[in-house]
């Protein structure tokens, strides 16, 4: 599809981006089900046949809308470089942009893994262009003394990770949280504060922890006779390989076969270690759970639960990214497919995904209070676990790959996008 198809003239138009702009929102409610184009022709009362005149297929569907977000990315930071002058101030206003609550909803581009490989390499180039763009922005801010040192690019990955993770979390945590965490302008008035000045009370502090072992989350290395441990094993790596597939494709676009195959199994293996699909979903869900609650009470053994500071979320943000940068452990990290399990499966994953949430809160009201954290608006005790959340939601995706030596570095620079945020120090 060429980028015109999407901004024609025709009469055709404002019915093909509604259809595009349906599809984002269902995308980001419950990702990419097994049968987008009906859900699609249900909620805008269209007959299949009149969808087909504007999407060949499920997966032709998926391609046009994650161009649409491209595409609506590209014309929200050129709007904000015209409107506005000042690395920040472009920075700031193209938060405003991509989030209105007015805007069409972006896609966070989660399942790019199902695309056909060159549809995925157009997504890619267009995406990689703008993340260009928005990287030279942070590069001149930093050249002028405007914005503090970090790298522009995993800068500007995790900028775009964050406006494109908002729609997507929104509505599993509003339930959960309260309905100001449902407030578009009040998540636009953080996000500003918290990529300006960050969260640290006092920005001139050098906060490095050490980094906490991850072997225990990790694929096990099992003796060759030890058979118990050799199925464990197995088990696992099946688990490590779905999640992965998870991540790049969805949870309902990703089959039982290509989960075999990945893995050198059978379907049958699968069923035998795991169980059906709703099972391997649930027990790499549970999986996940175990890994960040793992990072998270890791980094509390070491502090006064009274009186914390802020290490123990810098070192928490730093071991939960680490773990999806590394292939032997990688979590599931995206909540679509979640919305096809039966509502005692959906809470159960709900409930992983909010565990230990509240000792979070805990700590992020004692370092409030202490002063050791920027009081950032309205939702800076409810929001902020998630803003850390989608801050590091694209390291799943596919969209990086590092060897043992970047992983660190890059670790830390997402981490200080937020902790530190961009204006000069």
């Amino acid at each position: 599809m060429e980028a015109a198809r999407l901004v024609s003239d025709t009469v055709d138009r404002p019915r093909h981006i509604q259809i595009l702009d349906e599809a984002a929102r269902i995308f980001n409610q419950g990702g990419v089900s097994s049968k987008p184009l009906s859900d699609v022709a249900e909620r805008l009362n269209l007959s299949r046949a009149a969808l087909y005149y504007y999407v060949k297929d499920r997966d032709d569907l998926v391609f046009q809308v994650y161009c649409r977000t491209c595409d609506l990315l590209d014309q929200c930071l050129t709007r904000a470089q015209s409107t506005t002058s000042g690395a920040l101030a472009v920075v700031q206003a193209f938060v405003a942009l991509t989030l209105d609550p007015d805007a069409p909803d972006l896609s966070a581009l989660g399942e790019l893994g199902l695309l056909r490989p060159e549809d995925r390499k157009a997504v890619l180039h267009r995406f990689e262009h703008i993340v260009g763009r928005l990287a030279g922005v942070l590069a001149d801010g930093q050249a002028r003394g405007e914005l503090r040192p970090c790298d522009p690019s995993i800068a500007a990955q995790t900028l775009v990770s964050i406006v494109t993770s908002i729609p997507t979390t929104s509505a599993w945590t509003i339930s959960a949280q309260g309905p100001a965490l449902g407030d578009r302008r009040l998540q636009i008035a953080m996000a500003q504060d918290m990529l300006a000045d960050g969260w640290l009370g006092d920005r001139s502090l050098v906060i490095d922890p050490p980094s906490l072992n991850l072997e225990p989350v990790a694929l096990k290395k099992v003796a060759a006779f030890d058979r118990k441990g050799m199925v464990e094993a197995r088990r696992e790596a099946i688990l490590v390989a779905a999640s992965r597939l998870f991540n790049r494709k969805g949870v309902g676009s990703t089959s039982l076969d290509e989960i075999a195959a990945t893995v050198g199994a059978t379907k049958r293996t699968l069923y035998q270690l795991v169980g059906d699909k709703t099972a391997l979903t649930m027990a790499c869900a549970r999986r996940s759970g175990q890994i960040f609650s793992f990072t998270f009470r890791e980094s509390l053994k070491a502090i006064d639960l009274d009186r914390p500071t802020p290490d123990v979320l810098i070192q928490w943000q730093r071991a939960a990214a680490m773990t999806q940068l590394r292939r032997d452990i990688e979590p599931v990290c995206v909540l679509g497919g979640i919305k096809g399990l039966d509502e005692a499966s959906a809470d159960e994953i709900l409930g992983l995904i909010l565990q230990d949430n509240h000792r979070r809160l805990d700590i992020i009201s004692n370092l409030l209070q202490s002063g050791q954290m920027r009081n950032c608006g309205p939702l800076s005790l409810i929001g902020l676990p998630g803003l850390l959340w989608n801050s590091m939601s694209w390291l799943s995706r596919g969209f990086i790959e590092v060897d043992d030596d970047r992983r660190l570095r890059v670790v830390a620079e997402v981490v200080e996008v937020l902790s530190l945020g961009l204006r000069a120090l």
